[in-house]
């Protein structure tokens, strides 16, 4: 974690995460919904409108607010109680796999090999 100074004048604290293993874009997915899940007009624009920083914002929000653990149960009982379904987990991790190729390039991509 660090703290900064902001523009105005407030010293905030900032948390920076580095993962040191991947996480599948399916599990991505679901994740985002879960951070949208009690704001049901966002879920639209997630799946539509969203760019990858938006997505990964709403992931970072579900993890900060709820950790990583039981992602798919809680999918699970928000398939139940929140009217998701597996063509929106699909649908978003298809279009994340996609936003993400515009986001990373190609010679970035062939270093990190």
């Amino acid at each position: 974690m660090t703290i900064k100074k902001a523009k105005n004048g407030l010293s905030l604290e900032f948390l920076n995460m580095k993962l040191e293993y991947g996480i599948p874009a399916r599990t991505l997915a679901a994740m985002a919904l879960l951070g949208v899940r009690y704001q049901p007009k966002q879920v639209p624009e997630l799946l539509t409108k969203a760019s990858y920083k938006e997505i990964i914002d709403a992931v970072k929000e579900q993890i900060l607010d709820e950790g990583m653990g039981a992602t798919w149960e809680k999918f699970s009982d928000a398939c139940t109680y929140n009217n998701f379904t597996e063509e929106m987990l699909e649908t978003l991790s298809k279009r994340m796999v996609i936003l993400s190729k515009g986001v990373l390039s190609y010679d970035y991509l062939k270093e990190a090999e």
